[in-house]
């Protein structure tokens, strides 16, 4: 593959029809989402949250958005692209297709909550933008983007933000038609990667993956029988002084953010099930969710082509037993993840054939106790800014959610945002006791600033 031949390429089979071969890591999220329909699961979301003030009047604003978001799809039109379970496709449109884009993707919701909204639009597979005006008609409101995870990953949703927000405080007519050339690259494309993964790809997969198995792993235990499904989330923020200290605290210790609150998160799941089954497993195998933009071999800007997933995943094994205290465990995780995202920039073999090698694990149909997830999106600030337009428009507050309802996913999120640290969880409470989830999430956070001495 080459900036001028790539894997991947977009082709246009008719004219104004464009369609392009999913990569592996769009083979991996059409196989998840067809079997979600298979067997009659939910999809696997995205929600990203913004809560701002604004000069502008209410009327004004609406009209801002709604325009933002029309010219957001001429330059991303991938936002706007089916997806088969090989393909994905995208359709010059006309004025009056554009006309029912909009009424479909945006949505003005008074008296609703964001997490209600949330929970309400869950069913929604690409992606919609949802509008909620102060219940005053003041110059303020909330917006949620929803879409399923195809779409972007969590970091992208600041950059999304970050564009749209720009829109909105300078406004650009756009006339569709030659958009064509915004349709977004492939990640496999963008890290140089051939069409199907080499033999030696297969095999650096398959020993991340076989290397990272667990018999015992840790889990998170269910706490109820399932009655109804109901998306809970919980927040806890570090004031500017303590995230600070603790910032300095983790460097003098020689270990990261991310590594010193991956490793509180998962010792507090494992004190979890010790005291709910009586056991706690001396090793865990996770998930772990890497951004490598950075590592890209072609031109690539964050801040468009939105309309895919540019994240990368990959497994991981730590131990946790044999008396092993929070440092080690933080500074195993720090290490791992400092030298996976150096290997992987060096040589990123072995991305894609990790998404075929684990593609068909996650099609069960059986629901049970799950690893709990964690993603460290980072200093939001380095994705978006905290205010548009010499001021018209100022961020206030930020959150992002997978809007479960009907699944055993619980994540937790750390980021950074107008030097506070945060942590943010959310679960379904069918499976969840969010009183539970709310001590847990503290838990994390205690045993971070008490093995590190921040008072």
């Amino acid at each position: 593959m080459s900036a001028t031949d790539p894997s991947f390429p977009w082709e246009e089979t008719s004219p104004g029809h464009f369609r392009q071969p999913l990569d592996s890591w769009g083979r991996l999220w059409s196989t998840w989402h067809y079997n979600d329909i298979k067997f009659g699961r939910e999809m696997c979301l995205i929600a990203s949250y913004i809560k701002f003030s604004t000069v502008m009047g209410s009327a004004e604003l609406k009209v801002r958005l709604k325009d933002a978001w029309t010219a957001l799809r001429y330059y991303n039109p991938g936002i706007a692209c089916t997806v088969g379970e090989f393909y994905r496709e995208y359709k010059v449109p006309n004025d009056e297709d554009i006309k029912n884009w909009v009424s479909a993707t945006f949505h003005t919701h008074l008296g609703k909550s964001a997490e209600e909204v949330a929970l309400v639009q869950s069913t929604d597979f690409q992606p919609t933008l949802h509008f909620i005006p102060a219940k005053d008609d003041g110059n303020s409101g909330e917006l949620v983007i929803l879409n399923h995870h195809f779409f972007n990953d969590a970091r992208g949703q600041y950059y999304f933000w970050d564009a749209l927000f720009k829109l909105v405080a300078k406004p650009e007519h756009v006339t569709f038609g030659d958009e064509s050339r915004y349709l977004p690259p492939a990640r496999d494309d963008l890290f140089g990667l051939p069409s199907s993964p080499s033999i030696p790809a297969y095999l650096k997969a398959a020993a991340n993956v076989g290397g990272s198995f667990v018999v015992d792993n840790v889990l998170t235990p269910f706490f109820k029988e399932k009655k109804a499904n109901h998306l809970r989330t919980k927040r806890l923020v570090l004031s500017e002084d303590v995230t600070s200290r603790l910032v300095s605290a983790c460097r003098l210790k020689g270990i990261s953010i991310t590594g010193a609150f991956k490793a509180a998160h998962i010792l507090a799941h494992r004190g979890l099930q010790k005291r709910i089954e009586g056991h706690a497993p001396d090793q865990c195998m996770c998930l772990e969710m890497l951004d490598l933009r950075s590592a890209f071999r072609r031109e690539f800007d964050p801040r468009s082509n939105f309309g895919l997933d540019y994240h990368v995943s990959l497994m991981a094994k730590f131990e946790l037993g044999n008396g092993r205290a929070f440092l080690d465990i933080a500074k195993d995780m720090t290490n791992w993840l400092h030298n996976t995202r150096d290997e992987y920039t060096k040589d990123p073999e072995g991305i894609d054939a990790f998404g075929h090698v684990v593609r068909q694990a996650l099609t069960g149909p059986d629901a049970s106790p799950t690893p709990p997830l964690f993603s460290s999106i980072g200093i939001l600030e380095n994705f978006m800014q905290r205010s548009y337009g010499s001021d018209e428009i100022t961020i206030e507050d930020v959150w992002l959610a997978i809007p479960v309802t009907d699944t055993t996913y619980n994540v937790t999120w750390v980021w950074t945002w107008r030097e506070q640290l945060n942590l943010f969880m959310s679960f379904d409470e069918a499976y969840y006791d969010h009183q539970v989830m709310e001590k847990t999430l503290q838990t994390i956070a205690d045993t971070v600033l008490k093995e590190l001495n921040v008072n």
